[in-house]
């Protein structure tokens, strides 16, 4: 399959795959650390949450700025400094003496993904001829699934037999090789800076919109979160009214309004994330604090789903250069339900065989779905929105992350309240997991739902 990229391509192909693999190999490793982070900084079972969610939440927020800035300053430069940025607070992440401290930081941590992931996409389109995209696409999905089987494994191992420190340092060597390879590797056209002034407002009214909703799910249980709701509709109305009146917006509205067929796959990217991100933060909750796994066995465990996806991945990428990647894409979010149902009946007695045969629907229906969706939305807009797109994909995939943590974050506060996680109350912490995978499986038919939709494309956007 590499061989058919032309030689001077290929440099760039190896560095989005490696750090394609590296980001999501850190975010893995990390959910099985959790509970050893919790018990070291006396976290609560929210504030654990937030551990992962602050990470989610800057990253979708910060997909379209990155996007916007690269465009103006260049891609490479912006990739590169986000590979630089997150080295740095994986260090300093290790030394973290305070859970507050480590959400913190865990900010910073998200605001590199973003650089990172906002220009993965719009540097394959760049780069690759359209018959290639898929398979490019294909190969880049396969190392972030490569990454996802690898962290809990060595997450977990790391964890066991020295510290959970050590879990934020492992992703450091392979970063400085992605800096030295991207630096060195990765060429792409020369850039043609504007001098569009960055639209500000548009940028609050979107970070209000997102953060004040999502403040509504984690209070809904609560007056409050309902006032969050109707402020973050009067915020969405100002956005999408600010955004529809500049010539260089921050998001291109009109862009999912009037091209259905990239509006549908953005949102059944939204939807399939907001049903699989909290799977993970979930079951290695469930592995070790129902079942009594040690971090190193329960991460074994969890590589299951994301070595399914790393094999079925690349394949479904071609296969998309191919056939309607709809139906690919349907197809593998309707395996995904399947596998978050089987999970929503787990109550601690169910054998390994189970757990696993679930993760393995999720890791198929997930492969099915990632890079026929991904090569659609790329392949559904002409060249002058190429940015808008690509920034779109790890936006909607990060909001989507940022939404499924908070629905797990509102039914833990509602099962567990502030408590920490103890022994004593296990079956509050059994049915607030039940309860997480029952909604999120309802979120996944509805993505598959959209995203078989027929659409059409407007090419005036």
């Amino acid at each position: 399959m590499i061989g058919k990229i032309q030689p001077e391509h290929r440099g760039a192909l190896y560095t989005l795959a490696l750090t394609s693999f590296v980001m999501p190999m850190s975010m893995s490793s990390l959910n099985v650390a959790l509970p050893a982070i919790s018990d070291e900084l006396a976290a609560s079972a929210v504030q654990a949450s937030w551990v992962v969610m602050a990470f989610a939440f800057i990253q979708g927020m910060g997909m379209f700025p990155a996007a916007w800035v690269a465009e103006r300053v260049g891609r490479k430069r912006i990739y590169l400094s986000g590979i630089v940025l997150s080295g740095v607070i994986l260090l300093l992440s290790s030394m973290a003496t305070d859970v507050r401290m480590l959400i913190v930081l865990r900010l910073f941590q998200g605001a590199s993904a973003a650089m990172i992931f906002a220009t993965t996409n719009a540097i394959i389109v760049s780069v690759f001829p359209t018959h290639q995209r898929g398979m490019v696409m294909g190969v880049t999905s396969g190392a972030v699934y490569l990454g996802i089987t690898l962290g809990p494994v060595l997450g977990g191992f790391i964890t066991s037999w020295f510290s959970w420190r050590q879990v934020f340092m492992l992703p450091l060597p392979f970063l400085c090789f992605g800096m030295w390879f991207a630096s060195q590797r990765l060429v792409l056209e020369p850039h043609v800076p504007s001098d569009a002034p960055f639209d500000w407002p548009g940028l609050l009214f979107f970070v209000s919109t997102i953060a004040l909703a999502l403040f509504g799910v984690t209070r809904v249980y609560d007056p409050i979160g309902w006032i969050a709701f109707a402020f973050s509709f009067l915020s969405l109305l100002c956005f999408i009214k600010t955004e529809l009146g500049k010539d260089k917006p921050l998001v291109h509205v009109a862009l999912f309004a009037n091209n259905r067929v990239f509006g549908l796959a953005c949102l059944s990217t939204f939807l399939s994330y907001s049903a699989s991100f909290s799977v993970a933060f979930l079951l290695s909750l469930y592995l070790q604090n129902i079942v009594g796994f040690s971090p190193d066995r329960a991460g074994l465990m969890l590589i299951v789903t994301a070595a399914c996806m790393a094999v079925i991945t690349p394949f479904a990428g071609r296969l998309s250069d191919r056939y309607p990647a709809r139906w690919l894409a349907s197809s593998g979010l309707m395996l995904n339900a399947i596998g978050l149902m089987l999970l929503a009946r787990l109550d601690g007695s169910q054998s390994t065989t189970y757990v696993i045969t679930a993760q393995i629907f999720l890791g198929i229906g997930f492969g099915f779905f990632s890079a026929p969706n991904a090569n659609r939305i790329m392949s559904s807009v002409p060249s002058q929105y190429v940015g808008q797109a690509s920034a779109s994909i790890p936006t909607m995939r990060g909001v989507g992350n940022l939404t499924s943590m908070s629905i797990v974050t509102a039914i833990f506060a509602a099962y567990l309240g502030s408590s920490m996680i103890t022994v004593e109350n296990s079956g509050e912490l059994m049915n607030a997991i039940r309860m997480s995978f029952t909604i999120t499986s309802v979120l996944a038919v509805l993505g598959a739902v959209a995203s078989v939709a027929k659409g059409r494309i407007n090419d005036g956007y």
